[in-house]
């Protein structure tokens, strides 16, 4: 896997998400604003800036940070 910058800030948000998973619903909503919030979140940002990436990167970075938001929604879903 080539190191691309949003690729590591992706796989701290995956291992994010995990740890939450571990530890319930009461932080479950908080992650949620933190990752998918629509002005500050962490993933949004992210795939905001997918259109200032080059393919290669953009398709990887692109296909993880969708992982990610489906790993936590699914997670999400799972609580509520």
């Amino acid at each position: 896997m080539p190191d691309y910058p949003m690729l590591k800030q992706l796989e701290e948000l995956a291992q994010a998400v995990d740890l939450i998973a571990s530890t319930g619903a009461d932080d479950l909503a908080a992650l949620r604003n933190q990752l998918l919030g629509r002005k500050a979140g962490e993933l949004t940002h992210i795939l905001r800036g997918l259109r200032n990436l080059d393919g290669d990167e953009r398709r990887e970075v692109g296909q993880r940070a969708n992982q990610v938001k489906q790993q936590s929604l699914h997670l999400h879903q799972r609580f509520f």
